[in-house]
């Protein structure tokens, strides 16, 4: 059983301190309570008082002069939270979550003379590992004057790990220690003695919509845009990604700094089945994306396709079958001229000159991967997303492992390099260069990671995560910055104090400035431009599809949403709302809003000429009579998707709105619960018979 002794304090850099920390004895039965505030003075030796309390209690430790008190209830300590999602108001305007019983916590209150928390964690595992943390106070408690705190961001640095064996509530000695580094941290804080990149992510702003040309926060793509593969030609940037069931498939984003990325074309509009894991390349004057299909209708074959094109904007060939299986293929070209694809588990084969085929049909096992230590925490091995990149007299070799799903510590990349694509390959001295190493960080199961240069020599690396609390949103890209060493290796520039990956939450400074905003997707949603915002479900159906005077009229299909082939976007956000005015044109139709996962589990809420419908898990539930004396045929109708909450609300004029009785929570939607990688995506249905028109289509994002 896992054992939880945290010291938590708040500080400011020009205030005292204090602390409480947490044993295991059980916590107090009563309600909500609070400890009596007591300001202490440190003795002349320095000595910090050790205050034994009576059995049972929460034993003290004053670090310094400040008042503050622990908040309890019956078996369950509220702790502040380091995920945006778990905040919640209370009602003093801290925020809190419920956590397990054998999870034991503190917090200090007073937020308004803080600066940053310090934590003290013991977690026992056969034996016991101490660290400490430093974190921004906006982190966990909300802004006093009620500035919503989902939009903050902010990164957890571990100071150290030692005292094995130990616990600092048992041993007055090792609290004392600890109570120096406090002393030293907060001193270099104030002597600004941090190095730069920490210092910098220890300045927590909040996500803005306005142009900022300096900076830029993760993710590049909100949503689910997994499995990035990227391009550089010049100071233009193209970029591709899974597409899975959805057409049109293989989207290219184009972008000339990285961060501000808009839709230019599509590669795939003929349904094969799943769509994983391309890879974008330009060999002479074509250029090709190579993707893996697990083939439909057949219990999940594999095949490899190529599609082509003369421009990234197309428009691209129809998919040429390779017929090879395995997964995850990468075009690279060896010093003879030899194209080569290589695939996951390191394998590799030949190509054609051409490209169009593979040569023979057995392949190369050319390399074993990196063995990451055998007590992580991951899904399994799964060495796969290979990107090889030459630069200078190396091939650089990224990989994947550890699944890319699961656990949130799973996924990471890693490197190898090798004079020749022949091998020998050695494996990188800082792997993972990118990796998850808390189930409390914002990016969760970072990995399959492209290696990308900016015109003026420094790298970067592409990469996908899911968002912690938000796993049904699929993987998003993130951009993150990388050093080459003298040596010619890569190693992160986003680390803890101990040099390893952490979190890339908070600004970045912008790999090129200044940057280029272009066209956001809200304000390209209403234009209802399939294959670059909108997509269909296993279908491509354009001809479904008439646009006029900013309306959308979509023909019926199917019997239920799950059927309907609906379009679909990505809204890559944690909290929004649509809505839209719909006309019916026969009395056999039903049309609404819907949230996707699959053709089985969607929820939506729609309209009929009998009755408002309300779909959960798929099925047609819980509709409610139209009123008398209103138009049955035309009703305005809004989905509420609040971090996971959804409710409806309909109207029958677009002034007077009434709250549907119903709500659900869709926070189980992903991949780990329903398999397929997808994610949940908002948009428009109509079934039945005849048609539906779409008019005045709102989609907002709240905070």
């Amino acid at each position: 059983m896992k054992k939880f002794y945290i010291l938590s304090l708040i500080f400011g850099v020009s205030a005292g301190l204090s602390a409480q920390t947490v044993t295991d004895a059980p916590v107090a039965n009563d309600a909500v309570t609070s400890a009596t505030e007591t300001t202490t003075t440190p003795a002349a030796s320095d000595e910090v008082p050790w205050i034994e309390d009576e059995p049972g209690s929460f034993p003290e430790i004053f670090l310094d002069r400040y008042d503050g008190f622990l908040l309890q209830k019956k078996n369950r300590v509220y702790v502040p939270h380091d995920s945006k999602h778990d905040y919640e108001r209370a009602g003093q305007n801290y925020v809190y979550r419920k956590v397990k019983e054998s999870d034991f916590w503190v917090m200090v209150n007073r937020p308004e003379q803080a600066h940053f928390v310090i934590r003290f964690i013991t977690v026992t595992e056969g034996r016991d590992q101490s660290a400490l943390l430093i974190e921004p106070v906006d982190y966990y408690l909300s802004h006093l004057d009620g500035e919503n705190l989902i939009d903050l961001n902010t990164t957890v640095y571990q100071l150290g790990k030692q005292f094995t064996n130990e616990t600092i509530s048992k041993n007055e000695k090792l609290a004392r220690e600890w109570c120096k580094k406090l002393d030293a941290t907060i001193q270099s804080i104030k002597d600004d003695k941090i190095n730069e990149n920490l210092k910098a992510r220890f300045t927590i702003k909040a996500k803005s919509t306005e142009f900022d040309d300096q900076c830029y926060i993760n993710p590049i793509l909100g949503g689910d845009y997994p499995d990035p593969t990227i391009l550089r030609e010049g100071n233009h940037y193209y970029m591709t990604h899974s597409s899975f069931d959805y057409l049109p498939g293989l989207v290219i984003w184009h972008s000339t700094d990285l961060v501000h990325w808009e839709p230019i074309s599509f590669g795939l509009k003929t349904y094969l089945g799943s769509v994983w894991a391309p890879d974008i390349s330009k060999y002479k004057d074509k250029y090709y994306i190579y993707f893996t299909v697990s083939l439909a209708n057949t219990n999940g074959i594999k095949s490899n396709f190529v599609v082509t094109a003369d421009t990234p904007y197309g428009p691209w060939s129809d998919p040429i079958d390779l017929k090879t299986p395995d997964i995850d293929p990468c075009h690279v070209v060896g010093d003879d001229g030899q194209r080569w694809l290589v695939f996951s588990d390191g394998k590799r084969i030949r190509l054609t000159d051409d490209g169009f085929a593979v040569i023979g049909e057995q392949k190369e096992k050319f390399y074993d991967g990196w063995q990451y230590p055998e007590d992580w925490i991951t899904e399994g091995f799964a060495l796969e997303g290979p990107k090889i990149k030459r630069i200078g007299e190396y091939y650089y070799y990224l990989n994947a492992e550890g699944g890319t799903a699961g656990p949130p510590t799973a996924h990471m990349v890693v490197m190898a390099r090798s004079k020749s694509l022949d091998g020998p390959w050695e494996n990188s001295p800082y792997n993972p260069i990118i990796h998850t190493y808390r189930n409390s960080d914002h990016w969760w199961n970072k990995g399959h990671g492209s290696l990308i240069d900016t015109p003026d020599g420094r790298w970067y690396c592409v990469y996908h995560a899911y968002e912690n609390g938000y796993t049904n949103l699929g993987r998003q890209t993130l951009l993150e910055p990388l050093e080459m060493t003298a040596d010619g290796w890569f190693k992160p520039v986003i680390t803890d104090l101990e040099g390893k990956s952490s979190d890339p939450v908070g600004k970045i400074e912008a790999p090129i400035r200044p940057m280029t905003p272009v066209s956001t997707k809200e304000q390209q949603l209403t234009q209802f431009r399939i294959g670059r915002e909108w997509r269909f479900y296993k279908d491509y159906e354009p001809e479904r599809v008439s646009i006029s005077n900013g309306a959308l009229t979509l023909k019926a299909k199917g019997d239920m949403p799950g059927s309907s082939t609906p379009m679909l976007f990505v809204a890559g956000t944690q909290a929004y709302e649509i809505e839209c005015e719909i006309q019916l044109h026969d009395q056999e139709a039903a049309a609404g809003i819907v949230l996707y996962y699959d053709s089985i589990f969607y929820m939506g809420t729609g309209t009929a000429v009998k009755k408002r419908l309300r779909y959960r898990k798929g099925i047609e539930k819980g509709g409610k009579p139209h009123p008398e004396g209103v138009d049955r045929t035309h009703v305005w109708l809004r989905l509420r998707n609040d971090h996971n909450i959804i409710t409806g609300e309909y109207s029958y004029d677009g002034v007077t709105w009434n709250r549907e009785t119903w709500a659900m929570d869709i926070a189980g939607y992903n991949h780990n619960t329903l398999y397929q990688f997808q994610s949940v995506l908002p948009g428009l249905f109509c079934c039945g018979k005849g048609s539906a028109t779409f008019r005045n289509f709102k989609y907002t994002i709240l905070p």
